[in-house]
């Protein structure tokens, strides 16, 4: 079932624009859930939190925009700036979640099937 709706507007233009849908959201996080099984990163595995960082910044990068490498406010580091995946127009989302699906197939991670993703997330 689709959930409502929620209107925003563009950062960069201030279109309006229609949120990502529930289906969309669970769809991006079984692909990203995915490659954080099987895939290590800088020789570790990752959190699916730092798998949709990555995903997220390649994919802003693909697309002409940009992402942010900034000193890290406590001094210690860098933190990476990027557009979040809730603040994703129905467009710009499907987008992600191509991009993020031939990465991981292009990578070698299997990919659950649709009936696999509708049933773990009917589990929750």
């Amino acid at each position: 079932m689709e959930r409502p709706a929620r209107v925003d507007r563009c950062d960069n233009c201030g279109s309006v624009l229609v949120q990502r849908t529930l289906e969309q959201n669970d769809k991006f996080h079984a692909v990203v859930q995915d490659i954080a099984d099987q895939k290590k990163w800088a020789g570790e595995l990752r959190t699916v939190e730092v798998w949709k960082q990555l995903i997220s910044a390649a994919y802003e990068r693909a697309k002409g925009r940009h992402t942010e490498v900034l000193p890290a406010l406590d001094g210690h580091g860098v933190d990476v700036v990027y557009w979040h995946s809730s603040r994703r127009g129905k467009k710009d989302m499907a987008d992600l979640i191509t991009f993020a699906e031939s990465w991981a197939i292009d990578n070698d991670v299997k990919l659950r099937n649709e009936e696999e993703t509708h049933a773990q997330i009917a589990q929750g």
